[in-house]
């Protein structure tokens, strides 16, 4: 019992301690500064299917990041919808490569980080 109170708050302490600090955008990253969109529609007679994703990095290293999502199913006797969206409106760019962008949104103690997969610039 002691082993797990011990693990939870262990890992409380480390996502505390997320680094929120937005990093240096160099030379080498400033083609990544800009703003990123992506949006998704699929409409078919019995389904609807949105995703729209906004994300803008600013030359200080902030970035803002706004994402939703709506899956909506229809039958004859059945109908299924979800809706889920992410809002970091004041988040940092902690690792940019070729693929991918971290990003981190520091909330009270907490760091909620997201992985954002790319495969080219703004």
């Amino acid at each position: 019992m002691y082993k797990i109170i011990n693990f939870i708050v262990m890992t409380l302490l480390l996502f505390g301690c997320s680094d929120g600090t937005p990093m240096k955008i160099t030379e080498q990253h400033s083609n990544y500064v800009g703003a990123w969109q992506f949006r998704f529609e699929n409409i078919e007679s019995n389904s609807i299917k949105i995703d729209n994703m906004l994300l803008v990095i600013n030359h200080d290293g902030t970035a803002i990041y706004r994402q939703c999502e709506v899956n909506e199913t229809k039958s004859k006797n059945y109908k299924s919808s979800s809706h889920s969206s992410t809002n970091f409106s004041e988040a940092a760019v902690t690792q940019i490569t070729e693929n991918k962008i971290i990003i981190v949104q520091k909330i009270g103690w907490f760091g909620f980080d997201k992985e954002l997969n790319i495969d080219k610039t703004p």
